[in-house]
């Protein structure tokens, strides 16, 4: 088949039959310009006079000004002759703040700011979600001033319905960087300029604008006004969660050992209410322990939970009620039974052995504070059959 050639019928034409020379005459002056600037450049080498780029030493010796980054806002001025005067005369409404958390140095600035569920966003606007899945109900800010220097400490205290609300919310801001102590009832780990800890279903923050001795004696007065608020509201350790008690008792942990994850739990949106208890300080690995409604409740979740797994473990053992499996890069052991309505098991073992122990743990741990009917009454072993 012939291919039709097409040819452009137009011929070309030269629309410029020349350059000017203003054109011309532009460029060769450039062209000098660039020559001159290398000759420049490679005939003064080493050509450095120290004078003319260095400051002169006496000017590096000398008082030089000193410049400030930051300037302090202006503060409404107080007398403190009325402001101590007014501590006596009449107590500020602290609501659900400690009264010990004022004395003759340290008083509130303002009165005490409440937050609810619809108005957090104004407060801590990009934290609200984390507090608002935990069950979150109230925020109560205060400030407090000092007379001695006008220091000022920032405490937010929040109401995060339940014991399970506060682990969960504190355990998100426990970064392993600075030790987690207790003292009573509190569980808390100090800042650089204050502390964060939590009590019963309460969850505390307290920041200072500034570092001091001073700062460091009202952060561990704090500590200690803030134990009151648990008994304040009749909630003592034996009112504490039942899965709480299991890992405390059963495992011998402390509360800060434990921790609570209401949502998206192993990284599944259908796992909910998690509690995990640390068994080894510095080590990974984490009893844990969830209470569904029924047994079949219970089964379902288990049953998915070991479907969801399979895409990243491996099967080391399994039966009816119980599973071993060894994620496929980490090689980490996780192992998961259910035993009635209660769901068992430990994450993030290295070894079957330590596996076996804690699986086998949890029947004994069961039987001192459950009733057997709630949970099955067979041992979960490191697995039944392959």
């Amino acid at each position: 088949m012939a291919r039709d050639i097409i040819f452009n019928p137009r011929r070309l034409r030269l629309l410029r039959p020349g350059v000017p020379v203003r054109e011309n005459a532009a460029s060769l002056l450039v062209l000098c310009a660039l020559v001159a600037l290398v000759v420049w450049v490679v005939g003064r080498k080493d050509a450095f006079d120290p004078a003319m780029r260095d400051l002169p030493v006496e000017m590096l010796l000398g008082e030089r000004e000193q410049i400030h980054l930051y300037t302090l806002p202006l503060k409404r001025w107080q007398d403190p002759a009325t402001a101590r005067a007014s501590i006596g005369t009449a107590a500020p409404d602290l609501k659900l703040f400690p009264a010990s958390v004022v004395d003759a140095t340290w008083v509130p600035e303002g009165r005490v700011r409440e937050f609810s569920s619809e108005t957090l966003f104004e407060k801590i606007n990009g934290e609200a979600p984390k507090f608002l899945k935990q069950g979150f109900r109230t925020l109560q800010y205060l400030v407090l001033k000092s007379l001695t220097d006008e220091t000022e400490i920032a405490m937010e205290l929040f109401d995060q319905r339940d014991v399970g609300g506060s682990l969960g919310v504190f355990s998100a801001h426990v970064t392993g960087a600075r030790p987690v102590k207790t003292d009573g009832d509190v569980t808390y780990f100090l800042t650089s300029a204050g502390v964060i800890g939590r009590v019963g279903r309460y969850f505390f923050r307290v920041a200072a604008d500034r570092e001091s001795e001073m700062v460091e004696q009202k952060t561990q007065q704090l500590v200690a006004a803030f134990a009151g608020l648990g008994s304040s509201v009749n909630e003592t350790a034996s009112e504490a969660p039942l899965q709480m008690r299991l890992l405390a008792d059963g495992f011998e942990l402390d509360s800060a050992q434990i921790s609570f994850q209401a949502k998206n739990v192993f990284q599944f949106d259908f796992a909910e209410g998690f509690w995990f208890g640390t068994l080894d300080a510095g080590a990974p690995a984490r009893a844990f322990v969830h209470r569904a409604p029924g047994a079949e409740q219970a089964r379902a979740l288990f049953a998915q939970l070991v479907e969801e797994q399979s895409f990243d473990f491996e099967t080391v053992s399994a039966s009816d009620d119980n599973v071993v499996l060894r994620h496929q890069f980490l090689k980490s052991l996780f192992g998961l039974s259910v035993m009635g309505q209660f769901l068992v098991g430990v994450e993030n073992a290295k070894t079957q052995a330590q596996v076996a122990t804690v699986m086998a743990r949890w029947p004994e741990v069961l039987s001192q504070l459950v009733p057997s009917a709630e949970y099955a009454s067979h041992t979960p072993e490191g697995g039944a059959k392959q």
